[in-house]
């Protein structure tokens, strides 16, 4: 029977890549570190994320990373066009008393990848593929939305680009010696 399935939201997906991808916690200097409980995931992706095993949820967060992280937009859409083939997403009209647009995939494995796709295709498709972008700091790995009104963010958070720009401050002091 198939299995309607939510847009993962891009916030909820950028939360779930740094927490669960392989590439996020390795940059991080995470690679031996327990994972977080599959339970402490927003509501949004509580249902789909607690059917899945652990090596599921790593295996779609490493899916889901290139999208975030290939400098070309192309390559970027070919890889959530992909992922959407092989869940084998399909629009559907759903509900009973007030009708919605949806989505559905036949198998219920694979509802979580199914919705980060579709949150992808959502945002790439209006423009802001440019927004999606992995942390520039050389320490760190995190993924991140820029919602800057600039459109120039750079860095996952305040603390990589401060690492980053005192790293490039005190390189440019001992040049300078």
């Amino acid at each position: 029977m198939p299995v309607p399935v939510q847009e993962m939201s891009i916030p909820l997906l950028v939360r779930f890549v740094n927490a669960w991808g392989t590439q996020a916690r390795r940059g991080r200097g995470e690679q031996d570190s327990p994972l977080p409980a599959p339970d402490g995931v927003a509501d949004e992706l509580a249902q789909a994320v607690a059917r899945l095993a652990v090596e599921d949820l790593v295996a779609i967060a490493d899916r889901v990373y290139p999208a975030f992280a290939h400098p070309s937009l192309g390559e970027r859409a070919r890889v959530v066009t992909q992922l959407l083939a092989e869940t084998g997403v399909r629009p559907a009209l759903l509900g009973d008393a007030e009708l919605h647009s949806g989505w559905l995939v036949e198998n219920e494995r694979d509802a979580c990848l199914a919705a980060a796709a579709i949150g992808l295709r959502a945002h790439l498709g209006h423009g802001d593929a440019h927004r999606l972008g992995v942390c520039a700091d050389h320490a760190c790995a995190d993924t991140y939305v820029d919602a800057s009104p600039a459109g120039r963010r750079r860095f996952c958070s305040v603390t990589c680009q401060n690492r980053s720009r005192v790293a490039a401050f005190r390189r440019r002091a001992a040049e300078r010696r």
